[in-house]
């Protein structure tokens, strides 16, 4: 698609500073830095077996130096994780703009203004973020079997760093691969070359599922479990947190199990109602757009419900770990991620989206997104203009009375 040099009579230049400046002031709203429980994390390994995302501190491992153990360490880590997508939300940011469309632009402009990505922000650290690194590799490959190959490779490590990328972040991954076979248009295949690429995709989504239900099934005994903990507490620069070792003996019945007194408690539904109220509209809105894109380039109407269900997928999550505003927040990037795989598959599709009243709609929901707020992990707090919090570390840390990185466990 061409790109445009002006919407709406403004120039191009102008739409990417706004977009620029408002995503920023939507991540001064939720950052802070990697927490203790990223940091433990980063610690696990296999020295003591298989253990669930024990890949990133297998890979660590694998250079014996003790310095790379450290917060520090894993605080350049978790920068460099962030740059990298940083860069590629900028470049599909950018592809929207460029489209020329005012509903792709209102669409980057409730991204960047979203609960979405101040969760991001404030999830710094965590193994989701390789997990949406992964995602927006794939969108930027647009050739079948080379996002096959890519996929292939990308989930068996997604599932290594994080089982739950199967849930958060494969239905997307699946459906962009989906969407770039040729088959979205029907679910018959009629020629040799269809249904070859139809068995590929059931062979891969099969895998995919079977090493997922393979890893599940990792779990350590007590004995091993603390073994492990006195050994990372040993290495550590810095106090570690003892129960993110708890996912090392569940799985999935277990989860379940302990979620259901959650839902049992009548204080959760107002919690829940709250947080999906500051976080559904976006995703709806990335929704609604998403659909009539698909439906241009004439993708059958089970294969529409499906990219519906991949944009909602973390709401599966509820069922299976408490990180309620993590979940509906999350469910934001990810139908954002469903809009950005259909306007890769065909770009021309979104000449499709209506240019008068999406627009509107969508600087509605940004004004409203820039004053709204939500539960933060660890019990922090969304922060606002002027970001006093932000300041005072700043001065603080020039006076000397801070350090950098700041100290894992401390509540900005």
């Amino acid at each position: 698609m061409k790109q445009q040099q002006s919407i709406l009579g403004i120039n191009i230049r102008w739409w990417y500073l706004a977009t620029g400046l408002l995503a920023l002031f939507t991540v001064l709203r939720g950052i802070r830095y990697p927490s203790s429980w990223t940091y433990t994390h980063y610690l696990f390994n296999y020295d003591f077996g298989f253990v669930k995302r024990g890949f990133v501190g297998a890979v660590v491992g694998v250079f014996n130096t003790p310095a790379l153990y450290t917060y520090e360490s894993f605080f350049v880590f978790t920068v460099l994780i962030s740059l990298a997508n940083i860069v590629l939300l900028a470049l599909v940011l950018r592809d929207f703009i460029n489209s020329g469309q005012p509903a792709l632009l209102g669409a980057a402009l409730v991204f960047v203004s979203s609960m979405g990505l101040v969760y991001l922000a404030h999830t710094v650290g965590y193994f989701d973020h390789i997990g949406l690194l992964l995602t927006l590799i794939a969108l930027r490959i647009t050739d079948f079997n080379k996002k096959l190959i890519y996929l292939c490779f990308a989930m068996l490590l997604a599932l290594l760093i994080h089982e739950g990328n199967l849930i958060m972040f494969f239905p997307v991954m699946f459906m962009s691969l989906v969407l770039s076979s040729g088959l979205a248009k029907t679910i018959k295949p009629d020629t040799a070359a269809l249904k070859k690429r139809f068995v590929l995709i059931g062979v891969f989504a099969l895998a995919v599922l079977v090493t997922a239900q393979f890893m599940s099934q990792a779990r350590h005994d007590g004995a091993t479990i603390k073994a492990m903990m006195d050994r990372d507490i040993a290495e550590a620069n810095y106090p570690i947190r003892k129960g993110a070792y708890g996912v090392m003996n569940s799985h999935t019945r277990y989860a379940v199990k302990q979620m259901i007194p959650m839902w049992q408690d009548p204080e959760r539904y107002p919690k829940m109602a709250k947080s999906l109220a500051v976080t559904l509209p976006a995703a709806l809105f990335f929704i609604y757009l998403t659909v009539i894109m698909l439906r241009r380039q004439s993708v059958h109407r089970y294969l529409i419900i499906l990219a519906v269900l991949a944009a909602l997928s973390p709401l599966v999550l509820h069922a299976l770990a408490y990180d309620l505003e993590r979940w509906n927040t999350l469910m934001v990037a990810t139908s954002f991620l469903m809009l950005a795989a259909a306007f890769a598959a065909d770009p021309e599709s979104a000449k499709a989206l209506p240019p008068q009243r999406v627009l509107p709609l969508a600087l509605v929901l940004v004004a409203v997104q820039c004053v709204s707020t939500t539960k933060l992990m660890d019990g922090q707090e969304v922060e606002n203009f002027p970001f006093t919090a932000h300041r005072e570390y700043i001065s603080d840390f020039m006076s000397g009375k801070e350090t950098f990185p700041w100290e894992p466990g401390k509540v900005w």
